[in-house]
């Protein structure tokens, strides 16, 4: 027995027992070649155990003259369920590894492909009583796999590279998975995540890439022969508003960017480059510099309710405050003053709110909310008087303090808007301007907060607001299409607005506001959400295409953007999904950690955030974790729901536009960990999660289990058939 040596190489396995002086091939015909791993038992040294790296367990308990199989993860004989009403296992030897991919044909309810990770690609035929390896396929790691709508025969997958391979595939078969090749290329990829066939047309194909140098959405038109960026400039980069974009007033080459999960970044060559700020929260809502001391910045905290505050420009950050006791869901603005900081709070749902203010730096906090509605989204000081403040409350107007914050007054005349930001004249203090959106909200989304239940159509229109007598009267100075979400003064001229709009872009006046031209030449499809200038130098903030950076000319009003210094930060993308509506193959929805969720209503042209009230989820790994996973229902495609990884489910009757909470009255979906939604013909909703399958048959009212039979509670995902089973 001491003689007696076993190993196992990579197409192979062998025993000497003459120590090494010869050796014996004692693998059987039909074993797996290449080894996982090898044991032999510490009693008998003819009883070896062999594992091979597709899952196989062999035993042999005469030193490898014979082997018998113990378990086959490619076996699965048992039924599959004749109805979903309840669930059947595929036995014993394929509770062996995780599904992280499952595709049933559109025309054909008995074939369904599914990826066991680590293993490879199967198909069946039978509805699961027997499921077939596809070896051909090369693939053995992938969270995305799309079948023909019409043809169950034309399937495409994504492969994520092996640790040693620097880029993704989509691997496509017309044969049933018999034979694949490679459609699409992706160089320094980490996976392809998510791949879409419009069912409208099949020759249309999409495909999700995430890595470390961004993400991109692929398109082919031809079947997969030949494939494009669907759009360039997206790169799931998103400034969702004008607090999150700042200059330094004494170097406008500096400039910081807040962006939705991707990171806190720096540029100190106006653009050209942008640096991580590591230390930072990774979804800030607001950054404030102290302008009396630039290295000074604050960060309010989009994911948890926090105040956090550098010393050093960024390089380290502390946490100054934390609101959570207080019932806050997240900190919404935060604003600077020299050593006076304010920071508005949002409760969960929008059901309350509070405004803090520090006059030592941040060290002591006190509430002076007083009579100040819920959800403070500006602030604004008086630079000749900080006893006076002015506050936007959005749906609730605009309030003014005297006082420091210890007493509010409503400004009676404001418009009657949805008011975002407010500006006071560095010169004449009593000069005021406001952006705003107009339009109206649904009484499915203002009944969730309680105070406007029957929902808001507003009676002034979108753009920009000005006022001459600090905030007694308003005039209205540019009205704009949709949402008007910053106005900014040039630091060097006080008669050089700047007002970016949702639809409209960036908007420029040189004359106080009596005439205003477009510059958007040089920005491509962007949507604009902030703006932000110094000097020569401005920035803009957009959803999804991250941070454009151009020169402007004070004197003449030119603006040139500059392409090297535009469409950047660039942030590391884990997790993408992508999906059609079946009715209006132009809808083109994508999620994305980071990013949220993003719809383009053009094919691809512009995308435009659709996160609406969802969370910030800070994971621990996004790549398995980062889903904002979502689904549309098959009856009503404007009916979509939205899942988060700890943080709920939300629903929307208007294609993500706006969205509610959608847990249950008893919030039994809150803190659940979701993967999957799936929603049916009778509009009920499955929802795969970490912690079992949950159903709603009643909008999502109320929820229950739905996991009899199942074996683990830990369900990566759903799928369901062409016929509805």
């Amino acid at each position: 027995g001491n003689d007696t040596v076993y190993v196992n190489g990579n197409w192979g396995l062998f025993r000497t027992s003459d120590r090494g002086d010869s050796w014996t091939h004692i693998m059987e015909e039909g074993m797996h070649p290449i080894p996982d791993d090898l044991m032999v038992s510490p009693h008998d040294p003819d009883t070896v155990w062999y594992v091979s790296d597709v899952g196989q367990i062999y035993i042999t308990q005469d030193g490898g003259d014979s082997w018998d199989k113990l378990t086959d993860p490619f076996s699965m004989p048992d039924p599959a369920p004749d109805a979903f009403s309840n669930w059947t296992g595929a036995g014993t030897n394929a509770r062996f590894g995780s599904v992280y991919a499952m595709a049933p044909a559109p025309s054909d309810p008995n074939t369904i492909y599914a990826l066991k990770n680590g293993f490879g690609l199967f198909k069946t035929t039978g509805r699961g009583a027997h499921w077939q390896y596809l070896p051909q396929s090369e693939v053995d790691y992938t969270y995305s796999i799309a079948v023909h709508p019409t043809n169950p025969d034309v399937v495409y997958s994504g492969y994520n590279p092996k640790p040693f391979q620097d880029w993704a595939m989509v691997r496509q078969t017309t044969d049933g998975g018999l034979s694949w090749r490679t459609a699409l290329t992706v160089p320094h990829s980490s996976g392809i995540t998510s791949l879409v066939v419009d069912p409208n047309d099949p020759d249309t194909i999409y495909a999700g890439s995430t890595g470390k140098g961004g993400g991109a959405v692929y398109k082919s038109t031809d079947g997969g022969n030949s494939w494009a960026k669907l759009n360039e400039h997206f790169i799931m980069s998103t400034v969702w508003g004008q607090p999150q974009l700042i200059v330094d007033p004494n170097d406008p080459s500096i400039a910081y960017a807040a962006t939705w999960l991707g990171g806190t970044w720096k540029t100190t060559d106006a653009g050209e480059t942008w640096t991580l700020l590591e230390e930072a929260p990774i979804s800030a809502t607001a950054l404030s510099l102290n302008a009396q001391d630039t290295d000074v910045i604050y960060l309010a905290d989009r994911s948890t309710p926090t105040v956090w505050k550098s010393a050093d420009g960024g390089s380290t950050w502390e946490k100054v405050a934390d609101f959570l006791s207080d019932g806050a869901l997240l900190v919404m603005r935060v604003v600077a003053d020299g050593d006076t900081v304010y920071a508005a709070t949002f409760h969960p749902n929008l059901t309350g709110g509070r405004l803090y203010k520090s006059t030592d730096a941040g060290s002591t906090w006190s509430d002076i909310t007083d009579a100040l509605p819920k959800g403070v989204l500006d602030v604004a000081v008086d630079p000749t008087n900080p006893g006076i403040v002015y506050v936007t409350t959005n749906i609730n107007g605009a309030h003014k303090s005297t006082d420091g914050g210890a007493t509010w007054t409503q400004l009676q005349n404001f418009p009657d808007v949805g008011a975002y930001d407010v500006e006071v004249d560095p010169v004449d203090p009593t000069i005021l301007y406001a952006s705003a959106r107009g339009g109206s909200m649904p009484a499915w989304f203002t009944e969730i907060a309680g105070d406007r239940p029957d929902g808001i159509t507003f009676t002034d229109e979108a753009g920009v607001y000005k006022s001459a007598d600090s905030g007694a009267t308003w005039s209205q100075l540019l009205t704009t299409t949709a949402s008007c979400r910053a106005i900014r003064q040039h630091p060097s001229d006080r008669n050089v607005l700047f007002a970016v709009d949702l639809v409209d872009g960036l908007l420029v006046s040189t004359d106080g506001g009596s005439n205003w031209t477009s510059q958007n030449s040089g920005l491509g499809t962007a949507v604009p959400t902030s703006i932000a200038v110094g000097g020569d130098k401005i920035y803009v903030g957009t959803q999804g295409s991250g941070v454009y950076s151009g020169d402007f000319d004070v004197g003449s009003g030119a603006l040139t953007w500059q392409p090297g210094r535009s469409n950047k930060p660039v942030p590391a993308v884990y997790n993408m999904q992508i999906q059609l509506d079946p009715t209006n193959s132009d809808r083109v929805f994508v999620s994305s950690y980071p990013g949220g969720l993003y719809c383009s209503v053009d094919g691809g042209a512009t995308f435009r955030d659709k996160n609406g009230i969802t969370p910030s989820v800070v994971v621990d790994d996004p790549v398995r974790q980062g889903y904002y996973t979502y689904a549309m229902n098959p009856n009503d495609t404007s009916e979509m729901w939205l899942g988060t990884w700890g943080k709920g489910i939300f629903k929307s009757y208007n294609a993500m536009s706006l969205d509610v909470p959608a847990n249950g009255a008893d919030m039994k979906m809150y803190g659940k960990h979701i993967n999957q939604i799936v929603v049916d013909a009778a509009d009920t909703v499955y929802v795969a999660t970490e912690e079992g399958v949950f159903k709603s048959s009643d909008d999502g009212a109320t929820w229950s289990d739905f996991n009899t039979g199942l074996d683990t509670t830990q369900i990566r995902t759903l799928a369901m058939t062409a016929d509805g089973t």
